[in-house]
């Protein structure tokens, strides 16, 4: 789960702090896809199950973290 930490969330967050204020929807689609890939799960696992296993917190915060840092 490392490289989703080093890798993917840096990509899926580039420049947030500009375009952070829009719909949120695609980029945790993106981590969900990824990381229920990773683990081999089915589709319609739930989410917080996703979060649970992994110890990931939804991108929102970490963004929100961002928008307030760059203020």
């Amino acid at each position: 789960m490392t490289f989703s930490k080093k890798i993917v969330k840096p990509i899926l967050l580039y420049g947030a702090e500009v375009w952070g204020y829009g719909n949120l929807e695609i980029v945790e689609r993106v981590q969900l896809k990824f990381l229920k890939y990773v683990l081999n799960m089915k589709k319609s696992t739930p989410n917080y199950m996703v979060y649970g296993e992994t110890g990931f917190l939804p991108l929102k915060i970490d963004l929100e973290n961002r928008i307030v840092a760059y203020w």
